[in-house]
């Protein structure tokens, strides 16, 4: 693979592959086939070939999220949150599910900063509210990602939530544009 040039956003080989498993998991063969034949011949080899450790431009992201929104989506965004939420929750299985169970919500985005560096590797987090139960924050400076990139972003939040205890959660993208995100997190305990 070609290493990406300096400022291109990419994202982790592993997040693609847990994706596609999410996929499967979520629609099955017949679903995860008709994502799949949306994409260039040439994408869906790029894709179906990604090794975990690798680097992936987001643009193969975007280009698989509008795939889903067009083929299973009935062109909206909801698949890709759900998407988001079954791949954190195969992404986050055996030990890491005990840790997470053992962390407190205020260490969950305390950390998210840290976890998105770890992930995306570029964009910066703003807090507009945090309270118990609560919290709206942005994300800035990730040029690249379309709603759907978005959208699965706050499917793996809301996952992560409910794996460390939460009764109900929600989390949901109140406001978008290039590059940024405006997210909404309620949750009960």
């Amino acid at each position: 693979m070609t290493p990406p040039t300096s400022g291109t956003v990419t994202l982790r080989g592993s997040v693609l592959r847990h994706n596609l498993k999410a996929i499967r998991n979520l629609f099955g063969d017949e679903g995860y086939e008709r994502i799949m034949s949306g994409l260039r011949p040439e994408l869906r080899e790029r894709i179906e070939g990604v090794v975990a450790v690798e680097s992936v431009p987001v643009e193969v992201f975007a280009t698989l999220h509008e795939s889903i929104r067009a083929s299973i989506g009935n062109n909206k965004w909801e698949a890709a949150k759900a998407i988001g939420m079954e791949a954190a929750r195969l992404e986050f299985s055996g030990v890491y599910r005990v840790i997470i169970r053992a962390i407190h919500y205020d260490d969950v985005w305390d950390r998210i900063q840290r976890t998105w560096d770890h992930i995306v590797g570029t964009g910066a987090f703003r807090w507009i509210h945090r309270e118990a139960g609560h919290t709206r924050g942005e994300i800035n400076g990730v040029p690249g990602f379309n709603l759907g990139c978005w959208w699965s972003a706050a499917g793996r939040c809301e996952q992560l939530l409910l794996m460390s205890g939460a009764k109900s959660a929600s989390v949901d993208i109140v406001e978008h544009g290039p590059g940024r995100a405006t997210f909404d997190a309620v949750w009960l305990t």
